[in-house]
């Protein structure tokens, strides 16, 4: 009798967490948001390969811009490095910001940052940290 009783309970913890993996489960590309975007991106990953993770219609929305300088701090903060007015045509920056547009004016805001079209960390931010951000970038748009 204890044997089927542990042998249901094995049964149904096993139907639980098959139910929760469901939930979990990771997308799959070409995906259409930010935040599946952000379950995929991984450091190391190339640009390009980020660009293969999305489909048209998120493409369209996002701004890639130039950066004269990035650095995580150890607090987990960003440092964007631009110059005033924007970066000269021509100009070689190593480092690039993509910046997804949010969907309303106050949800956060998606950003994944590059060094020689590698990507070396992402981040959420709020919608005056992401104006900001912007702002700094103003001038150095590459691509819609």
């Amino acid at each position: 009798m204890k044997l089927k009783g542990l042998l249901g309970l094995l049964v149904l913890l096993i139907v639980c967490l098959s139910l929760i993996g469901c939930l979990e489960r990771t997308p799959v590309p070409p995906v259409a948001t930010a935040e599946d975007t952000a379950k995929l991106v991984e450091e190391g990953m190339t640009l390009d390969e980020v660009y293969d993770l999305m489909m048209h219609q998120l493409k369209d929305r996002t701004f890639l811009y130039r950066a004269q300088k990035l650095e995580r701090r150890i607090s987990g903060a960003w440092k964007v490095g631009a110059v005033e007015g924007g970066i000269p045509e021509g100009s070689d920056t190593p480092y690039n910001v993509l910046i997804f547009s949010p969907d309303t004016v106050d949800a956060d805001c998606y950003m994944i940052f590059f060094e020689n079209e590698t990507v070396i960390g992402a981040d959420w931010f709020s919608p005056t940290a992401a104006d900001t951000m912007q702002d700094l970038l103003e001038g150095t748009l590459i691509a819609k």
